[in-house]
């Protein structure tokens, strides 16, 4: 006699963090935002990097899920090389949120353009810097 027999099955939802990596010149900025973004459980700041070299090695080595972008130009050539650098860490895969010292609505173009997904004020409110993190790579909680 043959039995039939069912492996108890189990679903378990495990929530995923969102990895994050922060470029900005300014260490102040750079720990601010970092210490701002550690208070959120489901968060993992990978790195926090003064320049693009740096930060597209940590790319390399951490795989961040976001890049918070810290512009620190807008004008003419340098702002071509923050448009080259953005295309770079897009072009890697990692969705980009460019944090601008004021809003520029012809810089904000060219930005999302070259593949960044949010544009913000770098003076944004923790809770909705975290709002637009999240949208851009919801947990499961």
């Amino acid at each position: 006699m043959y039995q039939i027999g069912y492996a108890p099955t189990s679903i378990a939802l495990v929530m995923s963090e969102t990895k994050i990596l922060i470029m900005d010149r300014h260490a102040e900025v750079r720990k601010a935002l970092a210490k701002r973004l550690q208070s959120v459980d489901y968060y993992q700041i990978v790195g926090a990097v003064a320049d693009v070299p740096s930060l597209l090695r940590q790319i390399r080595q951490t795989q961040p899920d976001i890049v918070l972008y810290g512009l620190h130009t807008t004008h003419g050539v340098k702002l071509s090389s923050s448009l080259y650098d953005i295309q770079q860490v897009v072009h890697t895969g990692v969705d980009v949120i460019v944090l601008s010292p004021f809003i520029d609505e012809v810089e904000r173009d060219l930005i999302l353009q070259a593949g960044a997904k949010r544009y913000l004020l770098k003076h944004i409110n923790t809770p909705h810097l975290i709002q637009e993190i999240d949208i851009l790579h919801p947990v499961l909680l």
